[in-house]
């Protein structure tokens, strides 16, 4: 993810919880800079998905971490849809 992009994923997470990124340029630096630590080498399009389960769940703005590890587990989910699709068996990873 570019920095744009994530200036622009940040900037939606706030407006779905009805707040604002600091206007100041030392707190705004440092908002961004935590939130790309943990998203930046992430796919654009797959944080604003998260960003938009965690709106439908969850009451309190979730941190980096949370988009983050909601992120991964898209993914991993997403991977095992194809392996299933492709016909590769899970029984024997189970059994071990």
């Amino acid at each position: 993810m570019t920095k744009d992009e994530v200036v622009k994923a940040v900037e939606l997470l706030y407006s779905h919880w009805n707040d604002r990124l600091p206007s100041s340029d030392a707190p705004k630096k440092a908002v961004l800079r935590a939130w790309s630590d943990f998203i930046g080498d992430l796919e654009y399009q797959d944080v604003v998905t998260a960003i938009a389960g965690a709106a439908l769940t969850d009451t309190y703005m979730p941190r980096p971490g949370q988009i983050r590890k909601a992120v991964l587990i898209q993914c991993n989910y997403r991977r095992l849809r194809l392996l299933w699709r492709r016909g590769v068996k899970f029984e024997a990873w189970l059994n071990q």
